[in-house]
């Protein structure tokens, strides 16, 4: 098998005319450059040199085998820089999951570039997913940090010693319905509309008795649910609830609620949602993005 340091040998004899001057170049002695490229020679089962006792000189195979490796040693260490550059960006990384909709991206990239002022340049990148596609991307090493609820990491990390958490922030739960609803009149209340269908997409639910449990977690806040319809998605959700004929349940950071057409009305409830992540020693970039990302948390609100 060919060596590069055998190529570079034949690269430094032909430059600097001997052996001798290419092993001092090279740091080496003359006998190891002699060994490298004699057994160069016998890979390629071809002769290189035309030898004498002052200099060297190339055959014509030489000369065909020299321009093949000057271009190959270059593509060779562009390849190689372009691969540990890559490797570099990958090692500062910080693959982040965000609950689906939820306006948190720019205080994502806050975090980042305060964290490029204190020496770190994480490289960002941020996904989304439903709540139940959060943590298992995270345990499946597909993400390194995510946002989301209590309830998808108790019935998902359990006691997974890899995964740390820390609260991250508590978000006010809404009531939102179109203004199209027969209900949203001005003077309207969140209460008004319990007897309304409220769409629900399967993720927001407990994996047993997931209905009653959403009912009567509600109930114990003030708000007796009377028909929970469950969607497929939230495109399915958002479709149900713009055409009038129910309501949904979600948090002041969706971005649903920020649609004109939209009304939110304050239910008396908080949701306290987490940050999650693999800890890892060779992920110092995310340690220092987690850091700041709840500083900045705690700054708005």
């Amino acid at each position: 098998m060919i060596s590069e340091v055998a190529v570079k040998c034949f690269l430094a004899a032909v430059e600097t005319g001997n052996f001798t001057n290419a092993a001092e170049k090279l740091y080496m002695t003359r006998q190891a450059v002699s060994k490298q490229i004699a057994q160069l020679e016998k890979e390629l089962c071809v002769k290189l040199f035309e030898r004498t006792t002052a200099s060297v000189g190339l055959t014509q195979v030489g000369v065909l085998y020299h321009a093949f490796f000057c271009r190959t040693l270059k593509e060779w260490e562009k390849t190689h820089y372009l691969a540990r550059t890559m490797v570099e960006k990958m090692n500062n990384r910080v693959r982040v999951g965000l609950p689906y909709d939820m306006l948190l991206e720019d205080l994502a990239y806050k975090a980042a570039k305060r964290c490029s002022q204190e020496g770190l340049e994480p490289q960002l990148e941020c996904e989304r997913y439903e709540a139940n596609e959060l943590v298992q991307k995270l345990l499946d090493n597909r993400l390194d940090v995510v946002l989301t609820f209590d309830r998808s990491l108790s019935e998902l990390i359990k006691d997974n010693s890899t995964i740390s958490r820390q609260f991250f922030k508590r978000l006010s739960a809404v009531l939102l319905v179109s203004k199209k609803h027969a209900l949203a009149v001005p003077g309207a209340r969140a209460a008004d509309f319990q007897n309304e269908p409220c769409f629900i997409t399967k993720d927001m639910l407990p994996k047993v008795n997931g209905v009653e449990f959403f009912k009567s977690e509600w109930k114990m806040h003030g708000l007796s649910l009377a028909d929970v319809r469950l969607v497929p998605n939230r495109d399915s959700m958002k479709s149900m609830v713009e055409l009038g004929v129910g309501f949904t349940i979600c948090t002041e950071l969706d971005s649903f609620t920020k649609k004109d057409q939209m009304i939110a009305y304050p239910l008396n409830r908080k949701l306290e949602l987490y940050c999650v992540w693999r800890y890892s020693e060779r992920k110092t970039p995310v340690l220092a993005f987690l850091d700041e990302f709840n500083k900045l948390s705690r700054c708005s609100g």
